[in-house]
């Protein structure tokens, strides 16, 4: 079963035409002692330009992670140094960089659908999110409480947080297909 027949892949050959607003995700198999061979979404974006989002993305997933503290220098408008500051990993570098690109592989960037109007693409976004589990998602800010992530038995919280959307017709069908795999 190709699971992603119905949609379109994001790569090299049709990144360019993506410079547009729309909605896309980010899927992976498990590389872990579970690895079995399913694919999972780890995240879903919401975007004015998809493809600017999926370059950073890319970038990160490729990047080597260092968790080293760095010092970068702050510098006034004048061209005066005036200080070092520590300088650490942003949670997304931390994100992409450490934490998926060692628990997965066999990335697949995907195109949900264009939308130029900002409240159906978030709605989209929220509808694609939870109805995949998004592993890694998050909307708005980060909660500050939480229960431990489980993959076997994922949490029941937060799934009313997506409203019925009108979705094309090959992603109401994709979404059928994964929640079977």
């Amino acid at each position: 079963m190709d699971l992603f027949k119905d949609l379109d892949l994001i790569g090299d050959a049709n990144l360019d035409k993506l410079a547009i607003p729309g909605v896309w995700a980010l899927f992976g198999k498990r590389n872990d002692k579970l690895n079995d061979d399913k694919f999972y979404c780890l995240q879903v974006y919401e975007t004015k330009n998809v493809k600017d989002e999926v370059e950073i993305t890319k970038q990160r997933l490729n990047n080597q992670f260092n968790d080293k503290v760095n010092h970068k220098k702050y510098i006034n408008q004048f061209k005066e140094v005036m200080f070092e500051y520590p300088s650490y990993p942003s949670v997304q570098e931390y994100l992409y960089g450490k934490v998926i690109k060692e628990t997965f592989r066999d990335f697949k960037f995907i195109f949900i659908c264009e939308e130029h109007d900002d409240n159906k693409r978030r709605s989209i976004e929220k509808y694609f999110a939870v109805k995949t589990r998004s592993i890694y998602w998050r909307h708005g800010r980060p909660h500050t409480t939480g229960t431990t992530f489980n993959i076997d038995k994922r949490s029941e919280e937060n799934l009313y947080l997506s409203n019925d959307v009108e979705l094309p017709k090959r992603v109401s069908n994709f979404l059928d297909l994964y929640n079977k795999q």
